[in-house]
């Protein structure tokens, strides 16, 4: 393009709009593909130098010339576009210091702030007639996301682990490289949930060389020598990043100076110490070795607490952002030292928002406070709410739902009370019934607990224990409110298990009805101790104190009067005060899923002038008000 102030080279599509903002005419002399330009030679304008001409795939029509000035030490693309034209690091030239200035030795602008010397550099394009036009335009800029200030990016030597290729130490190279091996241990790792593989296996295999060192005031700092001129590592690197330490601790109490200071001063002087710090996730992802201390922890007695722990661990658990924080790196750092991944297992929860599914706020003011809850509901009602709840998204909780959580643990905590007292004085050695002998409902009940125990144990195995949960919420208000009850009914089964019609360890079909009806529950206790065992709460402290080893229950209801059971003379007080009371309605004072008006007109009506004395026997049964429990206490 031919125009009064000498020839321009513009992309075709960007001819009017380019002369339109110059305020020029110009006639086109001649066309030419952009692959026809490249390696050519530009003179620049002010500086005696020359500037070739690279081929870039991201440069726009949208606005400019079509031809951009590059600066492969301070972009992403410039840089890669320079790189593949074979330009060395050497070549990139780098005025711009790490304090935001230019470099004293640079012509004209050394020493000055970029930002001050932006428009230095337009009034010295227009001192040498090199400027067409200028004007300013706003446009996306980079931010630093803490501080809000403008950053530029800057080219400078890095510390990187390879994830293909590396150069290797002294010639030597990995068989394997990072990423294939990292992609291995992966495979050979159990996820919870299962799609969490899947995410981190994507990370690992799309993601880029892994920059380790950077350039702050705080953290540890890189124990690395490199020579001050070719910048190559210190031959014997491993001894000298050993060895100062101890050196550094005697020197820094003898003369108060700086460690770095003394480090530097025990080495070549043609060697110096980097400034460089690691990235802190090497260090978050290195406590494999700090905690466990490798594959050889135990024999070498590395690490903190290796005979506790044990490599590899069995599982590592965060929240699900961190597949590419801290699961991610221990794996990266593990497969380098060690060649394996430090876990064998990785869990992944979700966060805890409020009833709506927002993010907690204290601006909000959504805050459910833990110690808040516990305060109010007790300490049982949150630990169930945790239970209870699918941790592989995100966990609501508020006032609504912690209603909810407070019935469910009435009903399992009813539940086992009246399993417990219907049991007191049911002995194992004694009383047991073997399965043969049993009535077929009886065999069913057995099989329904141990269908339970394994349903159970399974959700254990997969950390489900939400299913957990329901699977006992289930067990506790349909089989055992359901089933129980009825077997009652034929078995006499109720609060004080000796008042019977035939009295248990006597002759008869009844007695072995009775005994049978006693296994049922006291195998029903045992299990349900089994499925709230690893709940830490005082639920399953109490199957544990009723249970013990010999899985044969004890009771475990006392007053001041002396243990309830069959021979204490304030259970014979009681049951002769319940004389009048029918048998097949009498269970119904604890029965599981009852309610306090429903277990208190059923007293009133059976009991007659026994009201008082049925009333204690339910209060020390239930202990506190609640479906099915506790009735006499408000009466």
């Amino acid at each position: 393009m031919a125009t009064e102030q000498g020839t321009l080279l513009l992309a075709e599509d960007l001819v009017a709009a380019c002369l339109a903002r110059y305020k020029r005419h110009g006639t086109v002399i001649a066309t030419a593909k952009g692959a026809a330009l490249e390696h050519l030679a530009f003179r620049h304008p002010f500086y005696d130098r020359n500037s070739p001409v690279y081929l870039g795939d991201f440069v726009t029509l949208e606005q400019g010339t079509g031809i951009v000035h590059s600066s492969p030490a301070y972009g992403i693309d410039d840089f890669n576009v320079c790189r593949r034209y074979g330009m060395r690091d050497d070549d990139m030239l780098n005025p711009v210091q790490g304090d935001g200035r230019y470099a004293a030795d640079l012509p004209l602008f050394g020493g000055l702030k970029i930002w001050d010397a932006n428009p230095k550099i337009v009034e010295k394009l227009r001192e040498v007639h090199a400027l067409l036009h200028a004007e300013k335009y706003v446009h996306s800029y980079m931010h630093c996301w803490r501080h809000r200030t403008p950053i530029i990016y800057r080219a400078t030597t890095q510390w990187f682990a390879g994830m293909e290729e590396v150069p290797g130490f002294r010639g030597t190279r990995p068989p394997v490289s990072l990423r294939s091996t990292a992609l291995a241990g992966i495979e050979a790792t159990q996820f919870f949930p299962a799609w969490g593989k899947s995410r981190l296996y994507n990370m690992i295999a799309h993601r880029p060389d892994w920059t380790l060192s950077r350039q702050r005031q705080w953290g540890v700092p890189l124990p690395f020598f490199v020579d001050k001129v070719t910048d190559e590592l210190h031959p014997d690197t491993p001894r000298c990043s050993s060895s100062p330490p101890a050196r550094c601790r005697k020197a820094a109490s003898r003369h108060g100076s700086p460690p770095r200071t003394r480090i530097s001063a025990s080495i070549p002087p043609a060697t110096a110490s980097l400034t460089d710090t690691l990235d802190v996730w090497f260090d978050s992802g290195s406590t494999h070795q700090t905690v466990m201390g490798g594959p050889e922890g135990r024999v070498t007695g590395a690490g903190s607490r290796p005979q506790d722990t044990g490599f590899p661990a069995d599982l590592y658990l965060e929240g699900s952002d961190q597949h590419r924080g801290w699961f991610h790196s221990s794996l990266l750092v593990s497969c380098m030292r060690n060649g394996v991944p430090p876990y064998k297992a990785l869990l992944t929860h979700g966060f805890v928002v409020d009833g709506d599914g927002r993010k907690m706020s204290k601006s909000k003011g959504n805050v459910v406070a833990p110690q808040k809850i516990a305060d109010s509901l007790g300490a049982e009602i949150l630990r169930l709410w945790v239970a209870s709840t699918d941790f592989s998204g995100d966990m609501a909780i508020g006032d609504e739902i912690l209603k909810r959580v407070v019935e469910s643990y009435r009903r399992i905590r009813n539940t086992l009370r009246f399993l417990i007292a219907n049991t007191a004085d049911f002995d194992a050695a004694r009383d047991a019934v073997p399965i043969a002998e049993m009535l077929e409902i009886d065999r069913f009940a057995m099989a329904q607990a141990r269908a339970l125990v394994a349903a159970v144990t399974h959700d254990y195995a997969n950390y489900d224990f939400h299913l957990v949960v329901q699977r006992l919420q289930t067990y506790c208000s349909e089989t055992l409110g359901g089933l129980l009850p009825r077997r009652a009914e034929g078995s006499a089964l109720h609060v004080g298990a000796r008042r019977t019609r035939t009295p248990l360890g006597a002759d008869g079909a009844g007695a072995d009805s009775r005994r049978a009806a006693g296994a049922d529950g006291a195998g029903a206790v045992v299990h349900c101790r089994g499925s709230v065992a690893d709940r830490p709460s005082g639920g399953s402290d109490d199957l544990r104190s009723h249970v013990g080893q010999d899985a044969r229950p004890r009771s475990r209801f006392r007053s001041s009067g002396g243990e309830v059971g069959p021979d204490s003379r304030r259970a014979r007080r009681r049951a002769e005060g319940a004389r009048g009371c029918a048998p097949g309605r009498r269970h119904r004072l604890v029965a599981a899923g009852g309610s306090d008006d429903h277990c208190a007109a059923e007293r009133l009506r059976a009991t007659g002038g026994a009201r008082r004395r049925s009333a204690l026997r339910a209060d020390h049964v239930g202990g506190a008000r609640g479906a099915g429990c506790g009735a006499g206490r408000d009466r």
